[in-house]
């Protein structure tokens, strides 16, 4: 099988990919090369956003009308463009879950190993009567409660890839009914070893893989993201210092010491790119990287004296956050939504975890897209503000501040049936002062307003 290369997309806030290409045609195949060598001569000898670069921070009051109410609004915002430097419009398709695709992935994953149904129908005994104690002891609480509570905050996603991490519920107490009665079902016919999987229709696998098992995920959210998670249970602590250990929990992360890995840092992100790349997803770029701290969270009887150093925390492995660039230049800063694309965990056996969201394959690149000008933006933005308010915002308010203009690649769907669309430059307006953050979305190229509903 001919393995595709693909790019990952954002759902509501999402960055455009130029860096690599489509197999899928020689067509596809030569924009690609030749966007990549263009974008390299490109960011050597021009800046296409330089109008932007110096721009004055937009300071100005205007008036709108809100819930039939005339009210004020400030704008004092500074203009901040992206860091790359080229003008671009890339359309594409979303690629869909399909059993093509997920058996390139997990092959690219389990590098000649074998591949398992990790579905709950496919789980060993051991496993399911763990699962059935567990929901009806859940089931039970509620019952005498009215209380429903899992554990973690995520189905399928450790919760120490999460830094404003909270406890959510993982499962609906519908679900869990449900689970429940079709678990005895799948008990009848389960074994102590997982079955080989040979069609992909299922969207959760296992494969054993650097001494330990990963689990793999193909998630559909119902807001249409679709997200890629690989999560390792394997003991990936430094030799000899946990010799005792049972587990070991992974946290986020002291900034300052030793980090115990054998990769320096530059070292593990070119790690994490180099491994997803190999899976099939091209254009990422490292936008953040922080120390991962490792500590022992169980050990064998008996435990050992908490004074001994063997208790104590130790930085070891990075946790990476990837974003996307053209030619290896970011085009987002760090601390922004739109620049995320997922996560990588990185320590001596190479890439132990990810999640990547939205994968998308390129069809079509256009390069230097021409911009209008700031003045004919801020034009389309204070039309937008004096009549349509009432579209962003719900709060009981006589006043709108505006504070933040940023220049952002965005995903914009065409048409949602196919999954096509094209990452296309747009300023986005905020107010960031209530709960509620109003954003307001103009097309850098023609100075449409876009719907935040086609941003996904």
């Amino acid at each position: 099988m001919k393995r595709k290369k693909i790019f990952v997309w954002l759902s509501a806030a999402c960055i455009l990919f130029t860096a690599g290409c489509s197999k899928k045609t020689e067509q596809i195949k030569n924009i690609g090369t030749e966007t990549q060598t263009k974008a390299v001569q490109m960011a050597e000898r021009e800046d296409e956003f330089a109008q932007f670069r110096d721009a004055a921070a937009w300071n100005e009051d205007i008036q709108g009308t809100y819930q039939g109410d005339k009210v004020d609004i400030s704008i004092f915002a500074s203009v901040d463009p992206p860091e790359c430097k080229q003008s671009v419009v890339v359309e594409g398709k979303v690629c869909d879950f399909t059993q093509e695709y997920k058996e390139m992935v997990l092959k690219g994953i389990a590098g000649g190993a074998d591949i398992y149904y990790y579905d709950i129908a496919h789980r060993t005994t051991k496993e399911l009567e763990s699962m059935l104690n567990y929901f009806e002891a859940v089931l039970e609480t509620y019952e005498r409660t009215g209380e429903f509570t899992t554990r973690g905050n995520s189905r399928h996603l450790p919760w120490e890839w999460d830094d404003n991490w909270k406890e959510e519920d993982w499962m609906t107490r519908q679900e869990m009914e449900d689970a429940v009665k079709d678990i005895p079902k799948y008990l009848e016919t389960s074994s102590d070893t997982y079955t080989k999987a040979d069609v992909f229709s299922s969207d959760e696998y296992i494969i054993e893989r650097n001494g330990g098992w990963c689990r793999i995920y193909f998630l559909r959210e119902e807001n249409g993201t679709r997200t890629i998670y690989m999560v390792s249970d394997r003991d990936n602590g430094p030799d000899g210092i946990w010799k005792d250990a049972t587990l070991i929990s992974v946290f986020t992360s002291h900034e300052e010491g030793e980090n115990e890995c054998k990769f320096s840092t530059k070292e593990a992100e070119q790690e994490a790119v180099s491994y997803l790349q190999k899976i099939g997803m091209d254009g990422l770029v490292p936008t953040e990287t922080k120390n991962l701290f490792s500590s022992p969270s169980g050990f064998k009887e008996p435990e050992p004296d908490v004074d001994d150093p063997v208790w104590g925390d130790v930085l070891y492995g990075y946790k990476i956050t990837l974003g996307a660039g053209i030619g290896g230049e970011s085009m987002f800063g760090t601390m922004e939504e739109e620049g995320f694309v997922g996560k990588a965990c990185v320590m001596d056996d190479g890439v132990l975890s990810f999640y990547m969201n939205n994968p998308v394959e390129q069809t079509r690149v256009s390069e230097h897209v021409a911009l209008l000008s700031l003045s004919k933006i801020k034009t389309a933005f204070k039309k937008e503000l004096s009549q349509n308010l009432d579209h962003y915002s719900k709060d009981q308010r006589k006043k709108f501040k505006f504070d933040s203009l940023k220049l952002v690649y965005l995903w914009q769907m065409k048409d949602e049936s196919t999954g096509e669309g094209a990452y296309i430059p747009v300023w986005v307006l905020k107010d960031t002062s209530m709960d509620q953050q109003v954003r307001i979305y103009v097309n850098a190229i023609d100075g449409t307003v876009l719907d935040e509903g086609s941003l996904k």
